[in-house]
């Protein structure tokens, strides 16, 4: 580590005591006499959290917490927000889902293990006048890796959705006016240290800092918790954003707005600066971590199922559409590469593949992509016609972006240039409340992606 990253990481980690020492002085919940509400019984205030309110901080004190299971717990906001961001992960992780724009997505969310409310008791008898709060139970991305550095990052070239006003517009324009040319903003990270203890965090002001000439700056910062491996962080989250672009150029149904991506990297335990990348794979090998659930085994397995069906099966304009099914993705090397161990690492095929187009006990809609585009003779009339419409269109649509999907898997593939085990990052997709269905391409957010690889690119060539 430079001693010019020194520096500003111990000036930084001054700064961040001292305004969390003015934090302290927080306001009275109204009518309850007391500054926090009482935790609920088993948890505790998330430590590892970068951004958002935490735990003791606002207004109402509320925060992510860390469940005695393991599990996050996230605030569920007010409505519309709150119900929102709810909906929208029991659509994604809903057993009966089939539809292939979310089950994609699948593998880049936290997993939603439910919707939690404390029991009452759990509260003491404080003051019955304290509200209860419910919160979204979360998979911790985190909790895999000994001594994580975690990095939260905004996309989006704005910050408010389409139902805020102009005052709204106007005080989130203000906060941080590069955002609109850069397309995404750094909003706080924890800097693994050199043991699993030690850690240093970095709030939204220093985000804020950084000029659209500084990003660069704060990136190598984030990855200064691992130096010797650093070359390999880079390149596996190269990757793994990548895979994230590919889905959202592929889509045409969701807008995203003030989402975040957290991007998480394992902390330095042994010297690889040396490493070939050969030397590097072996050793990092031997370790013997526990990897994630592959994202790329899930869409291969869903974009190749029932192949042999879709090579026949006649498309929107009666040609004839043709999965993925290249000998690109079947390479062994690439299962190597990207795809740590399925068998052991992914769900089995049948909690993400469709129903088969051949399963007669399921219902037309819950087919997928193999939906038929011909009507049965029951239907009649104009009622019927229009639903046959409907779900003509809906297989179109549906048929368009998985093949979009698979050709861009496919080509990003055979461009392999990054031959190492990804197991040493990870990349989430964080932070819904501003979701909204509209039938286009989400340009804000795939221009801020497509802009935070190409400065990862950049780090990555002065290394």
């Amino acid at each position: 580590m430079s001693k010019v990253l020194l520096q500003p990481r111990t000036v930084e980690k001054k700064r961040t005591l001292e305004d969390a020492e003015k934090n302290e002085k927080e306001e009275v919940l109204e009518g309850t006499g007391c500054t926090n509400p009482p935790l609920p019984r088993g948890c505790r205030p998330l430590a590892h959290q970068v951004a958002g309110h935490r735990y003791g901080q606002g207004r109402l004190g509320i925060g992510m917490l860390q469940h005695m299971d393991g599990s996050i717990l996230k605030p569920v906001q007010p409505p519309p927000r709150g119900k929102r961001e709810v909906a929208f992960y029991q659509k994604i992780f809903d057993a009966e889902c089939d539809d292939p724009v979310l089950l994609t997505l699948q593998p880049f969310l936290p997993k939603l293990l439910g919707v939690w409310t404390p029991p009452s008791s759990s509260l003491g008898e404080v003051n019955s006048a304290v509200p209860t709060y419910s919160y979204m139970k979360l998979e911790d991305a985190c909790r895999r890796f000994r001594n994580p550095s975690i990095l939260d990052i905004k996309i989006g070239r704005v910050s408010y959705d389409p139902e805020a006003n102009q005052e709204k517009r106007a005080i989130e324009s203000a906060k941080y006016p590069p955002l609109y040319d850069l397309g995404f903003q750094l909003l706080g990270m924890r800097v693994s240290g050199p043991s699993p203890n030690e850690a240093i965090f970095y709030d939204k002001k220093y985000g804020r800092s950084l000029s659209k000439d500084r990003i660069t700056e704060g990136l190598d910062l984030f990855l200064s918790g691992n130096v010797p491996w650093k070359k390999y962080i880079v390149k596996a989250f190269i990757q793994r954003l990548e895979m994230i672009l590919s889905w959202f150029e592929s889509q045409k149904r969701y807008q995203f707005y003030s989402s975040s991506l957290l991007l998480i990297y394992e902390g330095e335990f042994f010297d690889g600066s040396s490493d070939s990348d050969e030397e590097f794979i072996h050793k990092y090998r031997q370790m013997k971590l526990s990897p994630p659930s592959s994202y790329l085994a899930t869409v291969r397995r869903f974009l190749n199922r029932n192949k042999e069906e879709e090579r026949t099966k006649p498309g929107i304009d009666g040609a004839n559409i043709v999965l993925s099914t290249s000998s690109t993705l079947d390479k062994k090397e690439v299962d190597q590469v990207l795809v740590p161990d399925v068998s052991t690492t992914t769900p089995t095929p049948t909690e993400h593949d469709l129903p088969s187009e051949n399963n007669d006990t399921g219902s037309r809609e819950s087919r997928g992509v193999a939906l038929s585009s011909s009507t049965t003779g029951r239907e009649s009339g104009y009622s019927s016609e229009v639903e046959s419409k409907n779900r003509r269109q809906s297989a179109a649509i549906r048929n368009e972006f998985v093949a979009s999907l698979s050709r861009r898997v496919e080509e990003s593939t055979r461009d392999l240039k990054y031959r190492f085990p990804p197991e040493i990052v990870d990349v989430r997709m964080i932070d819904f409340a501003h979701v909204f269905e509209e039938p286009r391409s989400d340009v804000d957010y795939i221009y801020g992606l497509r802009n935070l690889i190409a400065y990862f690119r950049k780090v990555l060539k002065q290394l």
